[in-house]
């Protein structure tokens, strides 16, 4: 039988208890991520909410807000990345582009669904396209 030197270790670290912190920021992590409603409303009529979108069923997508303008009706209560989930009752989950972008333009008061949902923002980049 062949001996073999193995390395000293080290002992585990000891038991903690969860911290009533910890919990905290938790559960304020958590709310970050639920849906929360947000109103908008336009002073005057054709005024801009103040963000874009991008995504749609066509792309195999939900909706996602892509820009959020300094100075918008949006600002401050949209960011990018969030998913519009509803427009004034209208299930946006499995709709295309342009019948998001005529709900949200149909109305002086806007309300919405979202949430932020950053991982599948990610898919809604533009592919580059190569010329040759």
């Amino acid at each position: 039988m062949t001996e073999v030197d193995l390395p000293e270790f080290d002992p585990p670290p000891t038991w903690e208890e969860p911290s009533a912190d910890r919990d905290k920021v938790q559960t304020e992590r958590a709310e970050l991520f639920r849906p929360r409603a947000v109103n908008l409303v336009r002073q005057k009529a054709g005024e801009s909410l103040g963000f874009n979108i991008r995504g749609g069923l066509e792309h195999g997508l939900g909706i996602f807000v892509s820009r959020v303008h300094e100075g918008g009706i949006a600002e401050g209560k949209l960011k990018i990345g969030d998913q519009v989930l509803n427009i004034n009752g209208v299930d946006t989950v499995s709709i295309v582009h342009k019948e998001a972008v005529k709900a949200l333009r149909g109305s002086e008061d806007i309300k919405l669904v979202v949430r932020y949902y950053p991982w599948e923002f990610g898919k809604t980049t533009t592919p580059k396209i190569r010329r040759s």
